[in-house]
């Protein structure tokens, strides 16, 4: 019987920690690595057309002094920190885990894929008092 109850209660905190993400942005980049988005963003040949097809809208658009235009995809996941769920100790201390995904593709003058940038960087939220 003890074993039972230790085996519920590893589960249902496994359960309550592992429910504590959020996700934002452009959910297409959560699994995406440098290599696959090489493969279908080609230098010189796809449009915008294409990129809206393959991605969807920007988040961002950013206008260059001389007309070329470069689109920003985001997408963030947080996951709560342990030290979150404990009483007392989560006002001085709490925040999240975060990962950030970011794709910018430029575009030249002709609305064809220039060149672009991945980036998967990890960072945390702090929160409390001691923050």
């Amino acid at each position: 019987m003890k074993n039972i109850s230790t085996t519920m209660i590893l589960t249902l905190s496994v359960l309550l920690f592992s429910g504590c993400a959020a996700k934002t942005g452009h959910t297409f980049l959560e699994k995406m690595s440098q290599e696959e988005i090489s493969t279908k963003l080609i230098h010189g040949k796809t449009t915008k057309v294409e990129v809206i097809k393959m991605f969807g809208d920007p988040e961002d658009v950013d206008l260059r002094d001389d007309g070329r235009e470069v689109w920003v995809y985001k997408f963030i996941r947080s996951s709560a920190k342990g030290v979150n769920f404990v009483p007392i100790a989560n006002s001085f201390y709490a925040g999240t885990n975060d990962n950030i995904k970011r794709l910018k593709i430029s575009f030249d003058t002709n609305s064809v894929v220039d060149k672009f940038a991945f980036s998967n960087a990890k960072g945390e939220t702090k929160a409390g008092l001691f923050q």
